[in-house]
């Protein structure tokens, strides 16, 4: 038989001088930036209240959201205060709702133009579902009816080249 070998772990000893400098450092705090999607992970539709709350104290545009769309901060602004308006008359209850909302909403800010990656971008950005599960489907009875066939005969020989 061949030799057998054994995976050894990696050395966990450590000096007390390393233990001691592990200790005194502070934890590091970093802003990544991403909390509001960890947020909006639980709850989306909540997460986009809250921020469109926010935004009545406080008119700025969120950086995170400025880094994943296309469109310039004056006109998430307005997406925004469209979404204040709609929101008053009638919040959403469910994630597809509020998804069908936000593309209302960008569909008549851009003038029924809206440009697919501030779509897809502010629905990821709150973690609502993908445009393509929102838009209406077409009924593929009404499609097929539309299509024809030239007739085709079983009886027809190919015909050969000469």
């Amino acid at each position: 038989m061949g030799k057998r070998y054994r995976c050894s772990e990696p050395s966990t000893t450590t000096t007390t001088n390393q233990r001691r400098s592990r200790e005194e450092e502070p934890p590091i705090e970093e802003d990544t930036g991403f909390e509001i999607i960890d947020r909006a992970l639980a709850d989306p539709v909540g997460t986009l209240a809250e921020e469109i709350k926010r935004f009545d104290t406080d008119p700025k545009v969120l950086a995170d959201l400025s880094k994943i769309v296309d469109s310039d901060k004056q006109v998430q602004a307005l997406w925004f205060k469209e979404l204040r308006k709609e929101w008053e008359q009638g919040p959403p209850t469910t994630p597809m709702d509020a998804a069908r909302l936000v593309l209302d909403v960008l569909n008549r800010v851009h003038d029924y133009y809206v440009l697919i990656g501030d779509l897809e971008g502010f629905l990821f950005h709150y973690s609502l579902p993908h445009y393509r599960e929102v838009l209406p489907q077409p009924q593929t009875e009404w499609i097929f009816s539309r299509i024809t066939f030239p007739p085709y005969e079983h009886n027809e020989e190919p015909a050969l080249s000469t």
